[in-house]
């Protein structure tokens, strides 16, 4: 898989925009996106997420070149998208055609992680999942639970 800053790279000259046109559309400077593109940096979830959104694609067409992308999508999606590429590969995300992991070299280690132990253990991603659902009011207090359960266990 291609790393990020090609990704990036790859995306904004697609659509003929400079490093400075890529960035007033994110909301950040021109700084920023020449370290991504560089390689400095790799985005968290959270950024990607809110980049995505701002560029009305999904998540992982940030995460994909072109050439990652035909090899992922049928010779069929493609013509019911009339030969784009892009409109073809979100499609298929979209149905759930095409299943995309979170690469560890596209996104922060911390991110990272967490990604992994939710992947790793099915019931603490199960409480992920029906937290998703709850008021702030209740993430807080499972916080303050979760919090008195951690000190009672190591004793603080």
């Amino acid at each position: 898989m291609g790393k990020f800053s090609d990704v990036l790279r790859e995306f904004r000259l697609k659509r003929g925009w400079s490093q400075e046109d890529l960035a007033n559309k994110l909301g950040t400077s021109k700084q920023v996106i020449s370290r991504y593109e560089l390689g400095q940096r790799n985005p968290k979830v959270a950024t990607l997420q809110e980049w995505a959104k701002k560029l009305n694609v999904p998540e992982e067409r940030l995460l994909r070149t072109e050439e990652e992308m035909r090899k992922l999508v049928t010779p069929q999606m493609l013509e019911e998208a009339h030969g784009d590429l892009e409109e073809a590969f979100e499609y298929a995300v979209m149905m759930g055609d095409i299943k995309i992991d979170m690469p560890k070299d596209k996104i922060d280690q911390e991110d990272y992680d967490v990604l992994e132990a939710l992947h790793q253990n099915p019931r603490l991603g199960l409480l992920f999942k029906r937290s998703r659902k709850m008021s702030d009011e209740d993430i807080d207090f499972m916080l303050q639970l979760s919090d008195r359960i951690l000190k009672e266990r190591d004793g603080d």
